[in-house]
């Protein structure tokens, strides 16, 4: 990483190869879970050469996958911004996508500025805290030009739901503690993962000059995708585990040695071979809004 850039706050999750397979498995659930990949609403205003981007696009599994989807337009273009391009696909994976490095808290280049016609963010609830929020969001009011929308999705992760699907399901004791430890001390420690931030997204945005802002709410777990409740479990649980270790690791005050944190996950992993049997599940929230100007 160069080093004028600020140390990357992607907390806990790293950035290797089973972390990007997790990213782009997760992909699919929320796809899947919204039924869209751009709000029916702001599709209905693109023109036929829009510029699209996304930020913190990690393997850019949202924008390959738009690239193929049927509410992509041929003379569309694509931007994946990242603050590190250590999950950025091979070229012959990119499917027309430019991956570039873009420190969302900095204001943007000038270069940037007013270029595009909709910028995606997905699940920066990990590596926001504060005021960050506030800055991410009118760095990106920066980005868009005049009339051009954000498309923000989040998830309350600190409200995360363990749920038997049969009266004689045993309930997931270990990986609920598990979860429990990860929030409650990336909560405490680092003000992250805080569901106040998710719910108060729809407020950020608007504050940050956005207009028209909505927010769309619906379940991890809705009806119409409960096929997914295992693939939801298998990726949050991963999530979880991850996190776990990083707190052990980084906050060894915070109550679980490593060790005690092993012995956690090694009986998560003995739980999961039940998953379907039992899910999580926990809210998620998109929020839309335009950039005045158009």
């Amino acid at each position: 990483m160069a080093s004028h850039q600020r140390q990357d706050t992607y907390t806990g999750l790293t950035r290797d190869q089973e972390e990007s397979q997790r990213l782009n498995l997760q992909h699919d659930l929320y796809v899947k879970s919204t039924g869209f990949h751009l709000h029916p609403r702001i599709v209905a205003t693109l023109p036929a050469d829009a510029h699209i981007a996304e930020v913190a696009t990690g393997t850019g599994i949202w924008l390959r996958s738009l690239v193929a989807s049927p509410q992509s337009c041929p003379g569309w273009k694509y931007t994946g911004f990242d603050l590190s391009a250590e999950q950025f696909p091979p070229q012959p994976e990119r499917k027309g996508v430019d991956f570039q490095i873009l420190d969302i808290l900095k204001p943007p280049p000038e270069e940037k500025k007013g270029k595009y016609d909709v910028v995606h963010v997905r699940l920066l609830v990990c590596g926001l805290k504060g005021t960050d929020w506030s800055h991410a969001a009118t760095n990106i009011l920066a980005l868009l030009k005049p009339g051009g929308w954000i498309q923000w999705h989040e998830g309350t992760f600190a409200e995360l739901q363990f749920l038997q699907s049969t009266p004689l399901t045993p309930y997931p004791s270990a990986s609920r503690e598990l979860a429990q430890y990860a929030i409650r001390t990336l909560n405490e420690k680092e003000s992250k993962v805080l569901t106040a931030d998710v719910l108060d997204l729809p407020q950020t945005v608007a504050e940050a000059g956005f207009a028209d802002v909505e927010r769309y709410s619906f379940s991890s777990d809705r009806a119409e995708v409960r096929e997914m409740r295992e693939v939801a479990t298998q990726v949050e649980i991963g999530a979880m585990v991850v996190l776990a270790r990083y707190c052990a690791r980084v906050h060894p005050e915070a109550g679980k040695s490593q060790s005690e944190v092993e012995g956690l996950v090694e009986k998560c992993w003995g739980e999961m071979r039940e998953a379907g049997q039992w899910y999580c599940r926990w809210d998620m929230h998109v929020v839309t809004g335009r950039k005045a100007g158009r």
